[in-house]
């Protein structure tokens, strides 16, 4: 799954920075604050909200195919992420990602804004990763 959201998120997230209005922009602001509002330990309300801000910036691209690409596999994606944000720390290196990836959208930044995205979902697949192996270690 995140190898295809490489291939897909990074352009969006490059569409998103070209073609965003000020009503995404207040959209993606209200989302980063309500990231700032939640308690780590809050697993399903981040994963909702993580799922939001992807599907904003598909949103934000104008092409309504890729907001329904990512709602095709939403309840896969939230099941992962949930798992993956139950590590605090994730939450906290993921949400200061969002702010880099948001300041690059608003920006207009689309080299910024995929470098952004892809720091981000390879930052996602290394964790998950780690977290797979640590589990298989702890198993009889």
């Amino acid at each position: 799954m995140v190898e295809m959201r490489m291939l897909v998120e990074v352009e969006t997230a490059r569409l998103a920075a070209l073609r965003r209005t000020r009503e995404h922009l207040e959209a993606f602001h209200a989302l980063l604050e309500e990231e700032e509002a939640v308690v780590p330990g809050e697993v399903e309300r981040i994963a909702e909200v993580d799922f939001g801000l992807h599907h904003l910036i598909a949103m934000a691209t104008g092409n309504f195919i890729y907001p329904l690409f990512l709602n095709s596999f939403r309840q896969i994606y939230t099941s992962l992420t949930k798992r993956f944000f139950s590590d605090p720390e994730v939450v906290s290196v993921v949400f200061g990602l969002h702010g880099d990836l948001g300041e690059a959208i608003e920006g207009r930044d689309e080299k910024r804004a995929m470098e952004a995205m892809r720091e981000l979902l390879v930052h996602g697949r290394e964790r998950l990763k780690s977290m797979i192996a640590e589990e298989e270690r702890g198993q009889p």
